[in-house]
């Protein structure tokens, strides 16, 4: 059975795509460092806010991308956790690279947990990931899915993960490829996706909807 579009009314739905656009905007147009914690003096401009030299492949990146010293982003992770960040509306907030068992079995998944300024984009990052898979860029599935909610129940987290079948043969070397193949098309091929709804809420918001 299919089913048609929401009906909340055009002054909500006028207040969603107002607020929806301010998200997309940001994630177009920000600036700034990615690593939140980066104070270092910019070589080039002397700046301590410029991102004239940053790169996932920084050596600070990792303890500048996570709020504890005492443990860095792990490795395999941190570029994925990068780009999260340099989306600017998707930051991060837990991630893991995987790990294997005493006996070399998977343990625990890779993840990177992360809040979206909407729910759209959530949405749209796994559709990027359904699109990889589709591709045969990955060796399995990945999915998002609801993580966590906040005590007060208004910011929902997501965790991006693989979605692996319980006799799946997939190795953790091979889910950390996975990963920086993710990494390395994320924000591209997110802001691809941000510009097309910015098109589709400027063109509701022009329209007369009375």
């Amino acid at each position: 059975m299919k089913l048609g579009p929401p009906e909340f009314g055009n002054i909500v739905q006028r207040q969603r795509q107002q607020s929806l656009r301010m998200v997309a905007d940001e994630v177009l147009n920000a600036t700034g460092r990615p690593c939140p914690r980066c104070v270092m003096v910019c070589p080039t401009c002397k700046s301590t806010t410029c991102d004239c030299h940053c790169e996932a492949t920084c050596d600070h990146a990792p303890l500048n991308m996570t709020s504890d010293d005492e443990f860095p982003i792990e490795d395999k992770i941190a570029p994925l956790v990068y780009a999260f960040h340099q989306l600017h509306q998707c930051p991060p907030c837990w991630s893991c690279e995987g790990h294997l068992g005493l006996n070399g079995e998977l343990q625990r998944l890779p993840a990177v947990w992360f809040y979206a300024g909407s729910q759209v984009f959530a949405g749209m990052i796994g559709d990027y990931v359904s699109s990889l898979w589709i591709k045969k860029k990955l060796c399995t599935p990945w999915r998002v899915i609801v993580a966590v909610t906040e005590p007060g129940g208004m910011e929902p987290a997501y965790s991006l993960e693989p979605d692996l079948k319980e006799d799946s043969a997939v190795t953790l070397p091979l889910l950390q490829n996975d990963i920086a193949v993710i990494a390395e098309g994320l924000v591209d091929n997110l802001q691809g996706r941000t510009r097309d709804l910015m098109q589709q809420v400027d063109e509701f918001l022009s329209a007369d909807h009375t």
